[in-house]
Formats: structure tokens, C-alpha cells, sequence
């Protein structure tokens, strides 16, 4: 065999080695795949068992803020005719009150709050309970040694 031959031999086993160990699919799937769908999912089971179990179990279902009062009367189109209002479940927000206050006014913008909290993601496969991605306290939550985020009552 001569030089040229091993040469082009070479570059051809180079060529076919590095080919052949790229793959279009790993067949890994991703553990947020689907996202959008699972969140809608969990969002609408969330409010199902909200509504289900009602206000005198602390839960809660607010229309977002911008929809709140509206009515067919003043909801009109371009043309003058009256809208049929339609909401959507991410339309809501869900609240569930752990416990009440006993205070008899409402709070004034100036006053401040204290919020023990802990973000998640919806469950996957590798983060059983949700993936924390923003808390205010370590560990398992105890209200004598959490420390609260204070902020104020007007945002």
C-alpha cells in the first residue's frame, strides 16, 4: 500500500467513525416536553377541585382582575352588537386561604405583609414534588423559624 492509498484509507475511517456516532434522536426524552399542555392540565384539574371544594374549605376562584364586572350590555364590537362574554380557565385565579385573619378592616396600601412561600414547577419524573424555584424559607416550612418576605401591602 503507498502513502497516498493509506492517506485517502485514512480519512475515510475518520470520516465513517465520526458519522457514524452522530444520531438525529437520542431517544432521551425531555422531562418538560409537553409543557404547555401538562401546565394547562394541572391548572384546570387545580380549578375543578377548587370549585369543587367551594369557599367554606378556603378556596377561592377570582376572574383575573380585568374581567371582573364586565357584562354583555357594555361589551360590544366594532359594529355596535353586543359580545357574548367567554373565559378561559387560565382566565381565574385560584386561592386557598390556610387561615383567616380575625381583623375587621381591609388593609390600606401602606400597610406591609409577611409571606411565607415556596415556588414549584408541576411535577416530573426527576422532581417528584415540582422543582422549587423560588422560596423564602430552607427545608421543611416552620413558621417559628421561617423568615417571612416583607413587602407592602399596595404591591
Amino acid at each position: 500500500m503507498n502513502l497516498k492509498s493509506l492517506k485517502y484509507f485514512f480519512f475515510l475511517m475518520m470520516a465513517v467513525i465520526t458519522l457514524s456516532s452522530c444520531s438525529e434522536d437520542d431517544d432521551n426524552v425531555s422531562e418538560y416536553a409537553n409543557w404547555q399542555e401538562r401546565n394547562e392540565q394541572a391548572f384546570a384539574d387545580t380549578l375543578a377541585y377548587a370549585r369543587k371544594m367551594g369557599e367554606a374549605n378556603g378556596w377561592y376562584v377570582y376572574k383575573n382582575w380585568t374581567f371582573e364586572n364586565q357584562t354583555p350590555t357594555l361589551n360590544k364590537d366594532q359594529n355596535g352588537n353586543l359580545v357574548t362574554l367567554t373565559y378561559k380557565d387560565c382566565d381565574n385565579i385560584i386561592v386557598h386561604v390556610l387561615q383567616k385573619g380575625e381583623g375587621k378592616t381591609s388593609p390600606i396600601l401602606t400597610d406591609s405583609v409577611q409571606v411565607s412561600y415556596r415556588g414549584r414547577f408541576i411535577p416530573t419524573k426527576n422532581y417528584t414534588e415540582g422543582y422549587v424555584f423560588d422560596q423564602s424559607f430552607t427545608g421543611t416550612f416552620d413558621a417559628a423559624t421561617a423568615n417571612p418576605t416583607r413587602s407592602v401591602a399596595g404591591g
